[in-house]
């Protein structure tokens, strides 16, 4: 079985299903005859390098949304992530495109893209538990942070180039 997964390392919404995707592939007892492909995916290309202030304070502002609103979202996304046991801090906006090009560049040194798997799984983990900035294009890769899979399991695929929604 092949399936194929777009993520951008940046959304917390990415990094709850590829957990919950991890976790229940984990317990399928035909997980040896899983072939899963990663594709990178930049939700959005239109983000700036750095920003100076929030993200809450980023979103109110672009948005036009009240800031209480903009926590609130934040809470109900924590509040998807808590059964996951997952961790997420929204204190940083960066655009996503230079990550993207590490995970490429994971790809390029190990074909197998188990590097790249651990790498998508390290980097969102760094950027919302230890706050790591996605702007330096490191995120995350500093001693793998990720599980590499031993022995028999799913094959990993690897990364495909980024696509983006909306504006190039």
């Amino acid at each position: 079985m092949r399936i194929d997964i777009w993520s951008d390392i940046a959304c917390p919404w990415c990094y709850i299903g590829l957990t919950r995707f991890d976790r229940v592939l984990a317990g399928f007892p035909h997980a040896d005859d899983v072939n899963v492909s990663l594709h990178s995916f930049q939700l959005d290309p239109t983000l700036p390098e750095s920003y100076d202030g929030t993200e809450t304070a980023y979103l109110a502002q672009t948005k036009r949304l009240p800031e209480a609103q903009v926590r609130e979202m934040f809470s109900h996304v924590r509040s998807a992530a808590a059964p996951e046991n997952l961790e997420l801090g929204f204190d940083q906006v960066a655009n996503s495109r230079k990550a993207h090009r590490v995970l490429h560049a994971a790809q390029e040194a190990d074909e197998s893209g188990r590097t790249a798997w651990a790498q998508d799984r390290a980097v969102p983990r760094a950027l919302h538990r230890r706050g790591d900035h996605l702007r330096h294009g490191h995120a995350g890769t500093a001693g793998g942070g990720g599980r590499a899979r031993r022995g028999r399991g799913p094959r990993r695929g690897g990364l495909r180039p980024a696509r983006s929604r909306g504006r190039r």
